[in-house]
């Protein structure tokens, strides 16, 4: 099982505050051009720049369940405006707000059925992985 560490943390975020600087990001390609902040506040409930969202429901509707850092299985995560529910195999849709792409997996631990989402990619999920997310992780 993959382990974050507070220096990946840093690392990364370190990464994203450079890329900022250096680059604009073309976000859901609607042509709105912004420049990512240093950090995101992960696992908070509200999707910012720099983070994965995943909803509960299509079209971007419910509880966002937003990622800045690698979760290898959401089994013990919530939704932050819904605590009672859990993301795990609970998502129905995506906005991938950050500069790196992001793999999802249907089983813990990056395993299962695993396909990826570019940086600025958003949409409903399809049968393959609607409701059915357990693992999700950035790639450099």
């Amino acid at each position: 099982m993959e382990k974050i560490h507070m220096h990946t943390t840093i690392t990364r975020r370190m990464a994203q505050a450079a890329a900022a600087g250096a680059a604009l990001l073309m976000l859901g390609g609607l042509g709105f051009v912004t420049a990512a902040p240093a950090a995101a506040a992960d696992k908070d409930g509200v999707l910012e720049t720099g983070e994965l969202g995943l909803y509960y429901n299509s079209n971007f509707g419910g509880s966002v369940f937003d990622l800045a850092l690698s979760d290898p299985n959401f089994a013990n995560d919530r939704f932050p405006t819904s605590p009672s529910v859990s993301p795990d195999n609970n998502t129905a849709s995506y906005d991938n707000r950050d500069i790196y792409a992001w793999q999802l997996c249907t089983d813990a631990n990056y395993t299962g059925t695993c396909g990826r989402l570019l940086s600025g990619a958003n949409g409903n999920f399809s049968d393959v992985y609607k409701n059915k997310v357990t693992s999700a992780r950035y790639l450099v």
